[in-house]
């Protein structure tokens, strides 16, 4: 995909006025960020940003998603931290039967108050570093610590999120402890004008911990929005987290999520991305396993698309040491209308890496003859004791087993539908918890059926729903 040159003089006009926004409003910004992130290096990350003005941007990361054009749109910014509404619970109400989640709200940028009665396990911390001076210390530890990049030097989306968010949402699981419910944050876009909003996550899961963790992404308006996201994840020796996203966006809604993972020994990590609706979203995954023994990491994936949406997730695991280290990915999508989608899979075998074991598989299904699937599969491999593979698909509904299903009497819309939940069901099947698995194959299923609205007018996850 060729970017027009026309779209990289405005993304870099785009790009001058935010880093000038940000000069100009230096106060305002300051003023409404927690004291422990306003020293942070940005100087780095305006030089950047100047330096991808002068000579513009072309990257085979991005190479199926036009991002400079994404960019080039004039957004607003809520930098006086205004809240959407007086009761975001009430308003943004998100309930999954049985899951019993602690929900947090983040709408248009601004981290709701905890609405929850019940204190949160021994040794677990979840809030916004704007409600805590210490929440804020561990948000500054957990992201300039070093042992992730502070933004990824490949993606100006990042970069633009550390310049201009204002806070950061902390997830902390202490060394030994098993979070006994999964926690929640639901990011809502409730924009009456043309909005850009900056999220960042650091999460910290100790030696020995087990955390279940969700993070939704909705619209409630359709007005243009532009959505950054950017979450550091430190796993200790030992620990588990199994991370579910969750998309459902409005088609004039633009999203990018920025994931850097670091694992330790024995650390495992699961990820399930699932794009529901869509206007233009980019998934960025980069899992390091930097000399550690046994550590287990598994992205998984669904995305539904149709009419002119496209969803993009970009995959890369760096096993740059150790031995006996593990990474699995599995993505698979359904296309329809003059959707676009595309995948692409990178695995780095550095030298100092043996007994390296990875996989890789993207299917596609394609619903329409103008659906078009990007797939790149890539293995960069170094090192001798390795056992890496890789596989990519791309049909159309099995006519055999549809004849076969409407020979017996199932019409054949139906038929249809079942085939492609057939399809998916290999994704849905390995999400945990069960109450989370059940409930994402029920929207999985109205989405095929078409009665899943883009959250605009969407009530299929108020608890009077099943």
């Amino acid at each position: 995909m060729s970017i027009p040159a026309d779209n990289i003089k405005r993304a870099a006009a785009a790009l001058q006025q935010y880093a000038a926004l940000y000069k100009e409003q230096g106060e305002l910004l300051a003023a409404h960020t927690p004291a422990a992130l306003r020293q942070r290096g940005d100087g780095d990350i305006l030089a950047y940003l100047d330096n991808l003005c002068q000579k513009g941007f072309r990257d085979e990361c991005f190479k199926y998603t036009d991002i400079m054009q994404a960019l080039a749109a004039d957004y607003g910014l809520n930098l006086k931290r205004t809240p959407a509404t007086d009761n975001p619970e009430k308003r943004y109400h998100c309930n999954v039967p049985s899951l019993g989640a602690r929900t947090r709200y983040v709408a248009n940028d601004v981290p709701a108050p905890d609405a929850a009665a019940a204190p949160l396990p021994d040794g677990v911390r979840f809030g916004a570093a704007s409600e805590d001076e210490s929440l804020a210390a561990l948000a500054h530890t957990y992201i300039y610590n070093g042992a992730l990049p502070v933004f990824d030097p490949r993606d100006p989306s990042d970069a633009l999120c550390q310049l201009l968010s204002q806070d950061a949402f902390v997830v902390d699981v202490a060394d030994g402890v098993t979070c006994s419910v999964p926690l929640q944050i639901v990011n809502v876009a409730d924009a009456r004008v043309p909005m850009m909003m900056n999220r960042r996550i650091a999460v910290n899961v100790g030696a020995g911990a087990a955390l279940d963790f969700i993070v939704c992404d909705h619209s409630v308006s359709h007005c243009d929005t532009l959505s950054t996201q950017s979450m550091h994840i430190c796993l200790g020796s030992g620990a588990t987290l199994r991370l579910t996203f969750i998309e459902e966006n409005a088609s004039t809604a633009t999203r990018f999520n920025n994931v850097k993972v670091s694992q330790g020994d024995g650390s495992r990590f699961v990820c399930n991305v699932l794009s529901l609706h869509t206007g233009l979203s980019r998934n960025t995954i980069n899992i390091f396993q930097n000399g550690t023994q046994g550590a287990y990491a598994e992205v998984n994936g669904v995305a539904i698309t149709d009419e002119t949406e496209h969803c993009d997730n970009y995959v890369k695991v760096h096993h740059l040491g150790g031995m006996d280290n593990e990474s699995r990915m599995l993505m698979k999508y359904v296309l329809g209308g003059s959707s676009t989608a595309a995948f692409t899979g990178e695995v780095y075998v550095g030298k100092d890496a043996q007994r390296i074991h990875s996989e890789q598989s993207n299917a596609n299904l394609l619903t329409s003859d103008a659906a078009r699937i990007l797939s790149r599969p890539v293995l960069e491999i170094y090192a001798d004791d390795v056992q890496c593979s890789h596989g990519s698909t791309i049909g159309k509904l099995d006519e055999n087993a549809l004849f076969y299903m409407r020979q017996r009497g199932i019409p054949e819309v139906e038929a249809r539908l079942l085939l492609q939940h057939a399809f998916v069901n290999e994704v849905l099947a390995r999400i945990e918890p069960g109450p989370l698995r059940e409930r994402l194959s029920y929207l999985v299923e109205m989405r095929f059926r078409r009665r899943l609205k883009q959250c605009g007018s969407c009530t299929l996850c108020k608890p009077n729903k099943q």
